[in-house]
């Protein structure tokens, strides 16, 4: 069974568990895999309506949420290459990147984003709004047939080194990643529960971030989402996640609030710090000094543990 219709079984089996889980601040809203499986199918239904067909490239113009999961899902099931686009990105850059795919439709989540294409591309596609896609009945036709080679989205680069190429993803490439993932997941996480907790705020625009979408879909295990980048830190703090996906900007803004925290207070705390970490780095490279020993122990006593229970408690990797 290939990946998209291993995820549309996944769905179907036990429709009350958790399939996604959008972090508001410090609430969640989670949506069922039954529910899931009725949205994907009503975008099913739009895609048909508008005469979409396989092979046409559609662009998807939308912040992560549960609906933009849905849709990607339709899309795939309907065998619509989909072009996810960045809505932070340049409205001009976008509507290039439309234009070089040949997108005969767009979809976007506000008006204001439509419009920042209309302006650059004189002769826009076709679009619509994405809470419109939700609203007929769901299909219960069955995924239209892939092969191998057949395209199934074009993820285009950020641009920051030329010009933005868009990369084509086949089923056959998903095919390969999504199995694959899923077993390193599992091989890190060594098996031991039922149900993992991730946690995700990169834009699923981005390769890496459709593919860990994809890989929790296709294990059923539930995938938490951020909802807004800015609230970030509060999200964190009440997701507690187990893993997620990063980049190293994210990284460095948290080791350098850790670090003004500690340097703040100054002191003993701080010495112990540079010390503990100072251990810590030559452990990891090999290495050893007099004394790193005890200050490793001293680090891992208090000071450690207290800035990952602010990071998170559960954070293994």
């Amino acid at each position: 069974m290939n990946a998209i219709a291993t995820i549309r079984a996944t769905l179907q089996q036990q429709p009350e568990r958790d399939a996604l889980i959008e972090i508001r601040g410090s609430s969640r809203e989670t949506t069922r895999r039954g529910l899931l499986g009725k949205m994907i199918g009503r975008a099913r239904t739009f895609l048909q309506e508008r005469g979409l067909r396989k092979g046409e490239r559609v662009g998807i113009l939308a912040p992560n949420s549960t609906q933009w999961a849905a849709l990607d899902q339709a899309m795939l099931q309907q065998g619509i290459v989909s072009v996810p686009l960045y809505t932070r990105q340049n409205p001009a850059e976008l509507a290039q990147m439309l234009q070089d795919c040949g997108a005969t439709f767009l979809i976007a989540s506000t008006e204001e984003l439509l419009n920042g294409i209309r302006e650059h591309w004189s002769a826009c596609c076709r679009t619509a709004l994405l809470d419109e896609a939700f609203a007929p009945e769901p299909s219960t036709e069955e995924p239209v047939s892939l092969e191998s080679d057949d395209p199934v989205t074009i993820i285009y680069t950020s641009g920051t080194s030329g010009e933005p190429k868009g990369v084509i993803l086949t089923a056959g490439n998903m095919n390969f990643m999504v199995p694959t993932t899923g077993k390193a997941l599992d091989t890190l996480l060594g098996g031991g529960e039922e149900v993992d907790q991730p946690f995700h705020y990169l834009p699923y625009c981005f390769a890496g971030s459709r593919v860990v979408l994809w890989t929790q879909l296709y294990r059923g295990n539930p995938l938490m989402m951020s909802t807004d980048l800015n609230n970030l830190p509060e999200e964190l703090a009440y997701a507690k996640p187990q893993y997620m996906l990063n980049v190293p900007a994210l990284l460095e803004r948290i080791r350098r609030k850790v670090e003004e925290g500690i340097q703040e207070k100054g002191g003993v705390a701080a010495a112990l710090y540079r010390k503990a970490m100072g251990a810590a780095l030559r452990k990891a490279r090999g290495e050893q000094a007099p004394l790193d020993s005890l200050w490793l122990a001293l680090g891992n006593g208090k000071l450690f543990p207290a800035i990952k229970e602010k990071i998170g408690p559960r954070l293994d990797f």
